[in-house]
This record gives C-alpha cells, sequence and structure tokens, in this order.
C-alpha cells in the first residue's frame, strides 16, 4: 500500500503541483449525462473486470520516463439502451476517463511545463463506490475517433458515468424527452 501512495504522490500528485497544473472537476446531472452520451448500456462485469495498459509519456523513448497506467473496465453487454456507434458487441472494454492525467504527465516531463483541464464528472444518484459492487448496472460511453497511443475503442462520458438499474426508467424518459424535443 506504501509503494501506491508514493507512486501516486511521485508520478501524479508532485508533477502537477510542481508545473502548476489546475485540473477542475465539473459535476453534471443524469439529464446532462443522458444527453451528452452517445452509448449507453445495461452491462455485466466480466471476470477480469479491471485491466491496464502501460503507456509511454514519450513513444519515441519509452524508458526515458515512468509509463502511465491506464486503466480499463470489462463488460459483457446485456441490453442496449442507446445504440449510437455501438457495434452490438457482446463484451467490451471501456477506457476510464482519465486521459487528462497522461497529458499533464506528457506536458510536465516532455515540455517541462503545466496545462489546465477541466473534466466533466457525475455525481451519481446513489454512491458510485455502492454501484461498482453491484454485478449489472448502466454505463455512459462514446465511442473514441481516431487513433493514439491509449488505444481504446470506448471511453466513459464522464468520471463515475454509471447508474443504478432501478434508474433505467428516468434514462429512457430523459432520452424520449430529447428525441420529442428535438
Amino acid at each position: 500500500m506504501q509503494n501506491i501512495i508514493y507512486f501516486f504522490l511521485l508520478f501524479i500528485i508532485t508533477p502537477a503541483f510542481l508545473s502548476g497544473d489546475i485540473v477542475r472537476k465539473e459535476d453534471i446531472s443524469l439529464e446532462e449525462l443522458v444527453m451528452q452520451s452517445e452509448i449507453i448500456l445495461h452491462v455485466k462485469k466480466r471476470k477480469n473486470y479491471t485491466s491496464t495498459k502501460s503507456i509511454p509519456i514519450d513513444p519515441k523513448n519509452p524508458s526515458k520516463f515512468p509509463a502511465f497506467i491506464k486503466e480499463f473496465k470489462n463488460y459483457d453487454v446485456i441490453a442496449v439502451i442507446r445504440q449510437g456507434q455501438f457495434e452490438n458487441e457482446k463484451n467490451i472494454k471501456v477506457g476510464t476517463y482519465n486521459n487528462f492525467k497522461l497529458n499533464i504527465q506528457r506536458k510536465y516531463y516532455l515540455e517541462d511545463r503545466g496545462t489546465s483541464f477541466t473534466y466533466p464528472s457525475y455525481k451519481t444518484l446513489d454512491e458510485c463506490e455502492r454501484i461498482e459492487k453491484q454485478k449489472e448496472f448502466i454505463i455512459f460511453i462514446h465511442r473514441r475517433q481516431g487513433n493514439d497511443s491509449v488505444d481504446e475503442k470506448y471511453r466513459f462520458e464522464a468520471v463515475n458515468a454509471v447508474e443504478e438499474l432501478k434508474y433505467k426508467n428516468i434514462i429512457l424518459e430523459l432520452i424520449k424527452n430529447k428525441k420529442s424535443g428535438e
């Protein structure tokens, strides 16, 4: 545990603090999350729920700086609530919403300067930690465009972009209201 704390302080907090980075969290509502989300799925956690990928800070010189660890969540798809550009896959890997941390580290190590980010964060109707302990829930994602070193097809729409199944009817109503308002 001490090693994890040390790593976090040394490679995440210290570069941001020293470089003058400003990272802001912008809370969004369920309605905003539904409106922004291209794809909404009812999912079940896979046996290997969490996976990671090491991403070099400097792809041209991968051993020069500590690698960024990108986290993914792995799901079996139970039902599609909003299709978007979803390709009807039975299981998916979704990148967590933390690429701003990768960008901060790259700016710090490669350009020796700070940068500012504002990232969306959904405050779930119930505690996110409790939702994550459930086997099935609803996720809000989008299909990634472009090709970069992260290599992820889908990404969460915001930090904590998950919700309990008991709110499915509210989500469907929000989708319906958006369609009727267009």
